[in-house]
């Protein structure tokens, strides 16, 4: 069954934000064999930019990754060490 016009805009509006946080994701692992940030930053970022759901920007991990071949960025990364300042 087709999509009502107002559904279809949705659906459509959806993926172009979803291939526009891929687009980024690719750049990001492209410039760097290092991730500049932990998955979740780097989702919250997504989200705030394009309003991508949670399930959409892990399908753009993916896609990015396996676009890429950076399979790496699958793995998480080390957690930083935060350091306590004694007064």
């Amino acid at each position: 069954m087709p999509l009502s016009p107002y559904n279809q805009h949705l659906h459509d509006e959806a993926k172009k934000q979803q291939k526009l946080c891929k687009d980024w994701l690719i750049l990001l692992m492209g410039q760097s064999r290092e991730k500049p940030a932990t998955k979740e930053i780097l989702r919250n970022e997504a989200i705030k930019r394009w309003g991508v759901s949670k399930g959409a920007f892990d399908k753009a991990w993916i896609g990015a990754i396996e676009t890429t071949g950076n399979h790496h960025w699958y793995q998480s990364s080390p957690r930083r060490k935060v350091r306590r300042q004694d007064a």
